[in-house]
């Protein structure tokens, strides 16, 4: 037996008629069935989360980089210019990194 099909291509109930005219067997092919669909659609929800948060941090690097953009050319010119850079001052921006992201 095979679940109905709205459109979209989503799945429905067959009619309650049909499904109390089914063997035991159909009805547990049909549970069977669903479960491995319902299982596939979790799946690939969670892949599509994870896309969702990486795009998300890329974002949010993104977003610091341009907001911070004088800071770091600042820190950048130092560094190339031979300029020592405080173990404090580059630990204070890795933190604001860090509570950024």
């Amino acid at each position: 037996m095979k679940a109905l099909s709205n459109s979209g291509n989503r799945p429905a109930l067959p009619p309650l008629s049909v499904l109390l005219e089914c063997s035991q067997q159909h009805l547990a092919d049909l549970e069977l069935i669903s479960l491995d669909r319902a299982a596939t659609c979790i799946r690939r929800c969670q892949e599509q989360l994870v896309e969702a948060v990486e795009h998300r941090e890329i974002a949010s690097v993104a977003g610091w980089l341009r907001d911070n953009r004088g800071e770091l050319l600042t820190f950048a010119r130092r560094a190339v210019a031979g300029e020592a850079q405080s173990e404090t001052a580059t630990l204070t921006m890795a933190r604001r990194f860090v509570e950024v992201v």
